[in-house]
């Protein structure tokens, strides 16, 4: 992809991954108002010109596929929609592989909440099952490292268990929809891969099951309005309930609600970890983080961090107003662009920008607000990150923003996460 912000070469190697970065240069803007040569490829696409030579010349440049899809939402002629589309599948196409090469980096670097996006969208279950196992390699080991923590035998009856490589399963069942419904008194034989945008699950117990969900989950059942994990491991990109969890590990992209306390689990939420009914939770044996609070949660034989305030846990096992999540677990963070944002204004108004950051080189300035992003209103800083998210697999996001009384859009490539500026070498003394 035509370079932009560092680029990112992954080598295996048997020294491991090596990265290089170069300097950002500057760009062009883009905004939605197409540049002279893809209006033209457009204009002739319209009149049904040289299709296939210009189908093939759109589909070779990547900074086409906003504009693509941008065209793609507005009603038009069937025949021009379909034309758009197979320029548009080729860029895609190239995407999702270059998608693939980085999520080796992101499971390594524990970026778990970008695995999941990519594991959603994986295009087949061949591939959803080779990713997966990479992301379930760093999950283990973050689960070692929980037990070891906790003073507990990682893979022991008492400790931490998690699902075994598919590559060594028997039986493995892939389940993948956009809207997953598993049957009532469903159980495995074997091990589920669960893929899905939004998750409705109608089962009593889902075991040896690794659940990748974009949206968050449903339940059927209103009167049962969490689920029990046993042997499990479930990584959600919103907030979610849980009535019980056993040997499991859950990665929430929010806030986490609890009705029964766990056992032998990893839980760590990118916002807070409360108990459903307002009374106290017993954790025990478990590892619990939050970037927010722990509320009304307790219990023997546990570990607690927060970013805020811990209540009700075991005094001699609770961290609280930590900077950082443990073990190297990173959530998407707008400051990963050099960005730092503020809701107010209606919007997010941009108060910090590195001159670094992809989003300065396609003219994003200090004091502008964001007030959409990819036509999703930007009204918080969850949101903002949620289709942040999404961008890095499209490649590109659209912003709207607010600048004075101009309104303006701006369109931001990105290629996969920058890297951070190498320091400049340190002097040598004689």
């Amino acid at each position: 992809m035509f370079g932009y912000l560092a680029i990112l070469l992954l080598v295996i190697s048997n020294s491991g991954p090596v990265l290089f970065a170069t300097p950002l240069a500057a760009h062009q803007i883009y905004t939605t108002e197409a540049p002279i040569e893809i209006g033209l490829l457009l204009e002739k696409l319209r009149q049904r010109t040289d299709r296939s030579a210009v189908i093939a010349a759109l589909a070779s440049r990547d900074d086409a596929a906003p504009y693509l899809r941008r065209e793609l939402a507005i009603p038009t002629n069937k025949f021009y929609k379909y034309d758009l589309s197979e320029a548009l599948r080729e860029i895609e196409a190239r995407a999702y592989q270059r998608n693939k090469q980085r999520f080796a980096w992101w499971a390594l670097t524990r970026r778990f909440d970008l695995c999941t996006d990519l594991l959603v969208d994986c295009q087949s279950n061949r591939d959803a099952i080779e990713l997966a196992d990479l992301s379930l390699a760093s999950l283990r080991a973050v689960g070692a490292e929980a037990s070891q923590a906790l003073g507990i035998r990682f893979g022991e009856p008492v400790g931490l268990v998690l699902p075994i490589p598919f590559a060594q399963c028997r039986n493995v069942i892939q389940l993948a929809e956009d809207e997953v419904t598993v049957p009532r008194g469903y159980y495995c034989v074997g091990q589920t891969l669960l893929r899905a945008t939004t998750s409705e699950l109608r089962v009593n117990d889902t075991h040896g099951f690794f659940a990748v969900v974009r949206s968050g989950i449903r339940y059927a059942d209103q009167k049962q309005l969490a689920h029990e994990w046993l042997n499990s491991v479930a990584i959600v990109n919103n907030s979610m309930q849980v009535r019980a969890a056993s040997s499991s590990m859950i990665i929430c992209v929010g806030d986490l609600e609890m009705e029964r306390g766990p056992e032998n689990c990893v839980i760590i939420a990118n916002g807070n970890i409360r108990s459903t009914k307002g009374q106290i939770v017993v954790a025990n044996h478990s590892f619990l983080c939050a970037t927010g609070n722990i509320i009304q949660i307790g219990g023997r034989d546990s570990h607690y961090s927060a970013g805020g305030k811990v209540t009700n846990g075991p005094g001699e096992r609770v961290q609280d107003m930590q900077k950082a999540l443990p073990f190297g677990i990173r959530f998407l963070n707008p400051a990963d662009f050099g960005l730092v944002l503020a809701a107010q204004n209606g919007g997010l108004q941009v108060t910090g920008i590195g001159l670094d950051s992809p989003f300065a080189q396609y003219d994003v300035r200090d004091g502008d607000i964001i007030t959409a992003i990819d036509d999703v209103a930007s009204d918080c800083l969850a949101t903002f990150r949620r289709q942040l998210r999404r961008g890095i697999l499209a490649e590109s996001v659209v912003l709207r923003i607010s600048r004075g009384n101009q309104q303006i859009t701006r369109i931001v490539f990105l290629d996969g996460i920058p890297l951070p500026t190498a320091p400049p070498p340190r002097e040598i003394k004689p």
